[in-house]
């Protein structure tokens, strides 16, 4: 068995066949290392078989995919905030990051085995002097937030003149937007961004809203960075959606359609 460490624990990620044999149509395994014999079962075909080209076994060149998630289990399993999602798809190729080299997302995952990735950066903020108190409103998805340590005072008066004025000529960069927003006190709050710099905010910095830009947060520190690679990866398919995450179950389907070999 081949393996790979994820964190305290090493995940089966393949059987690697030192030497095939021949005249056998089945195979079992009999001892395995954390005994794991019992969890390992073969499905065997023989080379040019069955399943050597997916387009003669399905008589067919499109191929459609269908998933199926649990809303209530978002938050569980996936480890996030956010409970309003407006666009849904399906990405191939996108690059996944640990501690030392990138690898596609899903490549070392077992068949069956769920792994989840995140885009996103969740960061702690807080009142800033006699600042706004922090309220659950404070931020809603798709707020755009600028680092008004950084941005000069005339990005600041194009983004308070936006507000007010519909001229096409005022523009602003936004590097920064809200996913999600939870307040955990009146003068503390976690916000979920996504984010095209690797780190969006330092120490010291002055965290503004757009759509009130007169109104300061402090930055306090980065809880958790994305998981996947920026920039990488292709769109197969995209769509836009509208679900609001509850506690109670509740299931929700994908389809995709796709022509094999040309996605």
């Amino acid at each position: 068995m081949t393996t790979y460490a994820k964190g305290q624990n090493y995940v089966v990620d393949g059987i690697k066949v030192i030497s095939g044999g021949s005249g056998y149509n089945d195979v079992t395994c009999v001892d395995s290392a954390g005994d794991l014999e019992d969890r390992i079962t073969f499905s065997l075909d023989y080379q040019g078989g069955l399943f050597a080209d997916p387009r003669r076994v399905l008589n067919a060149a499109k191929v459609m995919v269908k998933i199926v998630v649990r809303t209530d289990k978002i938050s569980e399993d996936f480890g996030t905030d956010q409970t309003t999602f407006t666009r849904y798809g399906l990405l191939r190729d996108v690059e996944a990051v640990n501690d030392t080299a990138n690898f596609i997302a899903g490549s070392q995952t077992n068949r069956d085995q769920k792994e989840t990735f995140s885009n996103l950066h969740k960061i702690r903020i807080t009142k800033k002097g006699s600042g706004p108190t922090i309220t659950s409103s404070a931020f809603v998805i798709n707020n755009d937030l600028t680092n008004k340590t950084e941005a000069s005072a005339s990005e600041i008066t194009n983004i308070a003149r936006l507000q007010t004025s519909k001229s096409t000529s005022l523009k602003t960069l936004s590097t920064n937007r809200v996913s999600s927003f939870t307040a955990t006190s009146s003068t503390q709050g976690e916000v979920e961004i996504i984010s095209t710099k690797e780190v969006p905010f330092v120490s010291g910095d002055v965290i503004g809203n757009n759509t009130d830009i007169s109104e300061e947060y402090n930055f306090t520190s980065i809880l958790s960075s994305p998981t996947v690679k920026k920039f990488t990866g292709k769109v197969v398919s995209s769509n836009s959606t509208d679900i609001t995450v509850t506690t109670q179950p509740r299931e929700v389907s994908f389809s995709f359609l796709y022509t094999l070999g040309n996605y």
